[in-house]
């Protein structure tokens, strides 16, 4: 009756959200590409991280990767450009570190693999006023990853509605 719709987050749905999305107002006053390389840190410590969390030089490198990729889509920011896990795990591929490789065959299985769901460009419309995340076909380990790609999402609505005015 509202016109709203359901997005559903889970492995075999075929809604996406695409993690990495970003736009140009994404932090207030702040370089958009390093508050996303943050939220990028975030994630790939709940998918990487094990139980020590990322090691420094893993933390550097990713930011590197996450600095070179959005590089592009900035250059010309089309959707079609816009970044996905696969180019992160290209891009770590591409490094020469140990810890670059490590963390590429750490995101394969996201990228390639059963768990792919986040290795999607946006399909759904994220601007409707009226919008239910069911993340309730994701199982226990991909509930955190899920919930922070929607918490993340759900942000950069938000932002976008302050900076048009909408409350």
């Amino acid at each position: 009756k509202l016109g709203g719709q359901v997005i559903r987050i889970s492995p075999v749905s075929s809604d996406y959200i695409n993690p990495l999305d970003i736009n140009m107002n994404y932090a207030d006053e702040e370089d958009p590409v390093t508050l996303k390389s943050d939220f990028v840190l975030s994630l790939c410590e709940l998918i990487m991280g094990g139980k020590t969390g990322l090691e420094a030089i893993e933390r550097t490198v990713i930011d590197r990767a996450v600095q070179r990729i959005y590089q592009n889509y900035f250059a010309d920011p089309h959707p079609e450009n816009m970044p996905i896990l696969g180019g992160l795990y290209e891009c770590l591929r591409a490094q020469q570190e140990e810890q670059a490789q490590e963390l590429a065959t750490a995101l394969e299985l996201y990228v390639f693999g059963s768990l792919n769901y986040l290795n999607h460009r946006t399909n759904v419309n994220v601007d409707n006023r009226v919008a239910c995340y069911d993340i309730s076909g994701l199982g226990q380990n991909l509930k955190k990853p899920g919930m922070l790609t929607v918490q993340n999402n759900i942000w950069q609505r938000t932002i976008v509605n302050r900076y048009a005015g909408k409350t």
